[in-house]
């Protein structure tokens, strides 16, 4: 997939590792792999919102049926994902 996205124009100036985030993101959702996207974000260290905007890059790229892969995603509480940012937050400072 990452082969793909590399050569295609969609990837021109965009960040590497955002779109390999992204790419994983979509492996896992394809393979029902049940990930949030702030675990993967926080994994590829990059922030929820650019995986999202990669996110569309990718599924735009590829015809997987992405609706049913859409409900494979797990959906946090707020709290929770304030906590975990938090924590990340801290060990940065």
């Amino acid at each position: 997939m990452l082969t793909i996205i590399k050569d295609n124009p969609v990837s021109y100036g965009k960040d590497p590792n955002a779109l390999a985030v992204a790419t994983l993101y979509t492996a896992c959702l394809k393979e029902g792999e049940k990930v949030c996207q702030l675990q993967i974000a926080m994994a590829g260290d990059t922030s929820i919102v650019t995986l999202k905007k990669r996110f569309q890059d990718v599924r735009n790229l590829f015809l997987y049926n992405f609706n049913s892969l859409i409900k494979s995603i797990r959906t946090i509480d707020p709290f929770e994902a304030y906590t975990t940012y938090a924590k990340r937050s801290h060990t940065y400072r």
